[in-house]
């Protein structure tokens, strides 16, 4: 039991990491954004800004969606979760947690299947040029990272029931 605590918390530790990636991609398309708006007064372009920004919101959605489980920031309807006793409302919560674990199992597959076509055609960016499937990790470390952080939210919530009183 400690070898799998162990190996749950660095997953999560993991997982809590790559949202300070998204921070830093946050700010380094700012920067690219304040650098071209400045340069394009000169009507030149330094940066293909719409493949830029693109990548960088990518970053910054898939880094983050892990810790929305972890820390729980998820939208969650709670007007009726709260109607349902505190005990009951864990087990209720795990069990939503399941659908949304099975829900982003369902989307990986579908996107896998575009990303490795990505990667078997040699796909590109338009302006670029650049290969795409190298972005697609970053994709790929966020789909873990909410897998990661939908399980914690899981066992948590299962916990939570098994070892509570009836509160309300």
């Amino acid at each position: 039991m400690g070898l799998l605590r162990k190996v749950g918390s660095f997953l999560v530790r993991g997982a809590l990491a790559y949202e300070n990636i998204s921070v830093v991609a946050l700010f380094l398309m700012a920067i690219i954004i304040f650098i071209e708006v400045i340069v394009r007064l000169a009507k030149i372009s330094l940066f293909p800004l719409g493949e830029v920004c693109g990548t960088a919101v990518v970053i910054i959605t898939f880094g983050v969606l892990g810790t929305l489980f972890i820390k729980e920031r998820h939208v969650s309807v709670d007007i009726f979760i709260n109607l349902i006793p505190y005990k009951q409302r864990q087990l209720a919560e795990a069990f939503l947690g399941i659908l949304a674990l099975c829900l982003t199992l369902i989307l990986i597959s579908l996107w896998w299947g575009m990303a490795y076509g990505m990667f078997e055609r040699g796909s590109r960016m338009i302006i670029s040029y650049t290969l795409r499937w190298p972005f697609e990790i970053f994709v790929m470390v966020g789909w873990l990272a909410l897998i990661i952080g939908e399980v914690y939210f899981i066992v948590n919530k299962i916990k939570l029931f098994l070892h509570s009183s009836q509160k309300e």
